[in-house]
């Protein structure tokens, strides 16, 4: 009788450890992923300041095969010609050579176009157009005119209309221009075409790389809060399929990487200094006038805890400006002539936590907003209660708990492989092909 007790109990503890198994599988803590936090809206794979942050080799599930055209039409010699190699001034938005250069190396790239999703055109619009001297005999005009010849005969971008090519253009009217719609490039005045005759079809289902978003029009005041009246930086002509924006070029000699302990000894607490935008003065004039009560600001004898540097007036030398932000706990960012500009960036690479007063910001110029947590790294302060008391809205600057100044400073550093093409580990080309093949997707 004690006997069938006792087996009659053995196999109910068999059966219950086998239904307690299958509900729930057992593992020890050593072979449990650790959990880590993620903001809800951003993905586990793409969360700046994450260590799960999808790297393209790590996981090739992720991956999105490209094909990048090679043939010399598509990347021509421009015989070393400095001009095209230094960039002149403005040309910080010209990122078609970063592009290509980091796209070349990208473990994604195929060299089977069948296995392809998505096709880059790496021709550098800028460069091609900033290169003065004929390069074998041709110019600039002779090498767009054989591109686009080339990118009409491809049977690659006649199968899909070119709706899964991608093409980084960035300034502002070099998409306008190509199409023939108006004859103007990099710089006015100079004769700057790109075709004779108007090639309309040639990016109408493309994906467009830029330093700014199509989809707004500086007109239109009742979406975006500002207007320029005097200049159409996005025209309604310049149509194509989808947009991805992109961050813009800095140089490498603001790069800087430190603790937080060596960013909190920085001797300049704020810095601004800017005197408007093409001839002295902003075509944004909501930014002009946010820019002024910054200047207004650093006149008045205000007890700030360090220095500051807010002025209108630029600094003495390169060297010196590089020196100032590189010593500058926070930088006040300001839109001017567009919602676009390199301080945002410059900022980023200097280790100087921006402070966004760029109402346009977050809705037109922000790259791979999908992907990039700017809260984690951004202060953001509304253009309208900047302008109302500049000095009441800086106290959401100097007024912040240690440790959240800690977490800040830390999500910026993580944040710069993510929207600096120069950086020594960039990642900006891995959010470049996911943004566009989401762009492309929707």
């Amino acid at each position: 009788m004690l006997l069938d007790e006792w087996l009659r109990l053995l196999a109910i503890v068999v059966v219950s450890a086998i239904l307690i198994s299958w509900a729930w599988p057992c593992s020890s803590p050593q072979q449990r992923e650790p959990t880590q936090f993620v903001p809800a809206s951003f993905p586990r794979s793409a969360a700046v300041g994450n260590r799960a942050v999808a790297d393209a080799v790590q996981n090739p599930d992720d991956a999105i095969l490209f094909y990048m055209y090679s043939d010399d039409v598509f990347q021509p010699d421009l015989c070393d010609d400095p001009a095209a190699r230094d960039l002149p001034k403005g040309g910080y938005w010209c990122m078609g050579t970063e592009w290509a250069l980091q796209a070349s190396k990208h473990p994604w790239r195929v060299h089977d176009p069948s296995k392809a999703q998505l096709f880059v055109i790496p021709f550098d619009l800028c460069a091609s157009h900033a290169s003065r001297k004929p390069c074998h005999k041709k110019g600039h005009i002779n090498r767009v005119e054989a591109l686009v010849a080339a990118i009409n005969q491809s049977k690659w971008f006649l199968r899909n209309g070119g709706r899964d090519h991608m093409w980084v253009m960035p300034h502002n009217g070099l998409p306008a221009a190509l199409i023939g719609k108006r004859n103007w490039g990099f710089g006015r005045g100079r004769g700057a075409v790109f075709l004779n005759a108007p090639r309309s079809r040639l990016i109408e289902n493309m994906t467009i790389g830029r330093y700014l978003s199509y989809h707004l029009t500086l007109r239109d005041e009742v979406r975006v809060g500002f207007s320029a009246k005097q200049h159409d930086w996005l025209r309604e002509e310049e149509k194509w399929g989808c947009t991805v924006v992109l961050p813009i070029v800095t140089p490498k000699s603001l790069w800087i990487t430190e603790t937080f302990e060596r960013w909190e000894a920085r001797k300049i607490f704020i810095f601004f200094r800017g005197n408007g935008g093409l001839g002295g003065g902003c075509f944004m004039k909501v930014a002009e006038r946010a820019r002024a009560k910054a200047i207004d600001l650093g006149r008045q004898n205000l007890s700030w805890p360090g220095l500051t540097v807010l002025t209108n007036a630029h600094a003495a030398t390169p060297a010196d400006y590089r020196s100032e932000i590189k010593s500058a706990k926070y930088c006040l960012v300001f839109a001017c002539d567009d919602p676009q500009t390199s301080r945002y960036f410059e900022a980023i690479v200097a280790g100087c936590i921006p402070v966004l007063i760029n109402d346009a910001w977050s809705v037109s110029v922000a790259p791979f907003a999908a992907r990039v947590n700017y809260a984690a790294f951004t202060i953001t302060i509304p253009e309208a209660i900047w302008t109302a008391n500049a000095a009441a809205a800086a106290h959401l600057i100097y007024n912040r708990p240690r440790g959240e100044q800690r977490r800040m400073q830390r999500a910026l550093m993580q944040a710069q492989r993510e929207l600096l093409w120069r950086h020594n580990q960039s990642n900006v080309a891995t959010n470049v092909l996911h943004a566009a093949h989401d762009c492309i997707a929707q």
